[in-house]
């Protein structure tokens, strides 16, 4: 079974184009606003959490990034200036590739 993971932030348009889609096609995913503060926990675990994802796959910066984790393997697709795919890494230039791929 796929797992999706919605990097996102409230105010960013393509994160919420993203969320849309996501929820038209009925598949379920676990958001994780980067700036939500949870009680009780790091307020920044979000933020540290896509950190890590761009560092380790040098992505851009940018959200939305959706993390589809299936079988022990990993796939990122993220948004980005320039189109460019590396293995379980596509950053689209254009937040509607990424829709018309899930």
């Amino acid at each position: 079974m796929k797992t999706y993971i919605l990097y996102s932030e409230e105010g960013c348009d393509d994160c919420n184009r993203l969320k849309n889609t996501l929820n038209e096609k009925g598949i379920k995913y676990e958001n994780r606003d980067i700036n939500e503060e949870i009680p009780g926990l790091d307020p920044w675990r979000n933020r540290f959490s896509k950190n890590d994802l761009v560092a380790e796959h040098s992505l851009p910066g940018y959200v939305p990034i959706l993390e589809i984790s299936e079988n022990n393997s990993k796939k990122i697709m993220a948004s980005g200036m320039k189109f460019e795919e590396r293995e379980n890494v596509i950053v689209y230039e254009n937040i509607d590739e990424i829709k018309d791929k899930l």
